[in-house]
């Protein structure tokens, strides 16, 4: 585990950086080796286009043969090269994502016990334990979202509005203004639940810190005939984190509602450009397949793109509240 030699940052980003400064040779890696699976799973689609378009071409079964075994071969070593770099990105990911954690678990408790008597006086013991769990295990799983998840999901969404803007223009200028469109409306969203998934890091803490402090000190609150009241205490707490991880979760959802409804609207409108378009022979069959594949592949990330802003504040919170 490499040294502390520098003071601990104050912010979650900056936090994320600094415990993966030891390793970003391996980090750099990781995420090249993303971009090129990334790459491979949206080209599978272009491929196939061209399969289609090849075959629909020919004038003679050899002929078809002769296209199918080249595009054939192409998507085969496209995808057998899609998971071997998947596999290797996880090797290197449980390599720096291990040390990284344990890195940054050292510093937090070396930055701890710099503290003196009246911080530890003053907070429960479990609370301040979760707080450096929160931050140590939030950065964590930030950063493997981060890796695994977010930068991918961007990257596809790019990749795919080109590839459709290939096929039609109009098609790819519509994908791009749903895109802006979502961003835009669910960063306003999530500006306005940040508050909320903070408030449930906090209640969260809060009652895992009275939990380990009533367990602690259980043989005296026997002794003084002390549960129920310690009972009543957790119960208000156990309420304050439900009633705040529902008014977060309720928020996530009249997101998602708002999100459903936007995409299914513009790829009804994306239905109709591309019927409009092949019935006018602007776009050949291969245009319509990918056009096909790329929005169903890229519905999931348009869809939930509100979940994974909101994924990404749940973590930050957990991080900042540490």
């Amino acid at each position: 585990i490499p040294m502390q030699d520098t003071p601990i940052p104050h912010t979650a980003m900056r936090f994320m950086g600094h415990v993966l400064r030891p390793f970003w040779p391996q980090v750099l890696f990781a995420f090249l080796v993303v971009t090129l699976a990334q790459l491979l799973h949206n080209s599978t689609s272009f491929i196939l286009k061209h399969l289609v378009d090849g075959i629909v071409a020919t004038e003679s079964h050899a002929d078809a043969l002769a296209v199918l075994r080249y595009w054939g071969g192409v998507y085969l070593a496209a995808m057998i090269l899609l998971y071997a770099s998947w596999r290797t990105s996880g090797l290197v990911g449980v390599y720096f994502l291990a040390r990284s954690k344990a890195y940054s678990y050292r510093i937090l408790f070396e930055y701890l016990a710099e503290h003196g008597h009246d911080y530890f006086a003053n907070r429960f013991a479990g609370a301040v334990s979760n707080k450096v769990s929160h931050a140590s295990d939030g950065a964590d799983g930030l950063i493997e979202e981060i890796l695994w998840h977010y930068y991918p999901s961007a990257l596809s969404l790019i990749v795919t509005a080109i590839l459709l803007s290939t096929a039609n223009l109009m098609i790819g200028g519509v994908f791009i203004g749903l895109i802006v469109l979502l961003i835009l409306i669910n960063v306003r969203l999530v500006r306005k639940r940040r508050p909320l998934v903070i408030a449930y890091s906090v209640a969260s803490s809060t009652l895992r810190g009275v939990a380990v402090d009533t367990v602690t000190n259980i043989a005296a609150v026997m002794q003084y005939a002390r549960v129920p009241f310690e009972m009543a205490r957790i119960d208000r707490y156990i309420m304050d984190r439900k009633n705040k991880d529902i008014a977060r979760d309720r928020s996530a959802e009249l997101g998602l509602v708002l999100n459903n409804t936007l995409v299914a609207l513009f790829m009804v409108g994306i239905g109709i450009i591309t019927y409009k378009a092949f019935e006018a022979e602007r776009m050949s069959v291969g245009d319509v397949i990918m056009v096909t594949t790329l929005l169903w592949s890229a519905s999931y990330s348009l869809v939930f793109i509100g979940n994974i802003l909101n994924s990404f504040i749940r973590t930050y919170g957990e991080i900042e509240e540490g």
